[in-house]
């Protein structure tokens, strides 16, 4: 297995994503409750400019939260068509880990998984200790 860095970011701390450094990354995204179209943005282009390749989304909402961010992705650069994006809901913290660490991330290199957790999804906690 190749090696994994894991950050995590509470979901009130998007601005956070900014000061990491770019690198390979795949974002699981963990949330509770919709997202306005304001922290979309702000988590898919913060995440995005750190060398994000692949959103897992995951919580009650993940697959409207999937859409609004390829909504971001529709609108942004050419490039940005080739980042992909997952909806996990319904499925467990570990299926959401085993996919993050063994599927969402092709090769050998290392990369950094870059966790985006809401503190009132309860699951959010268990996909943190599933990833480390």
């Amino acid at each position: 297995m190749q090696s994994c860095e894991i950050k995590v970011v509470r979901r009130g701390d998007l601005a956070a994503i900014s000061h990491l450094t770019v690198m390979p990354t795949v974002c699981p995204v963990a949330f509770q409750n919709p997202a306005a179209s304001s922290e979309i943005d702000l988590l898919a282009k913060a995440s995005l400019a750190v060398g994000t390749e692949s959103f897992a989304l995951y919580g009650p909402h993940a697959d409207a939260l999937e859409d609004d961010i390829d909504f971001v992705l529709e609108q942004g650069e050419p490039s940005w068509l080739n980042i992909s994006t997952t909806s996990h809901q319904g499925e467990s913290p570990q299926d959401v880990a085993q996919f993050v660490l063994h599927a969402a991330h092709p090769g050998d290199e290392p990369f950094r998984c870059l966790l985006v957790l809401d503190d009132q999804l309860a699951a959010a906690e268990a996909l943190m200790y599933e990833l480390v």
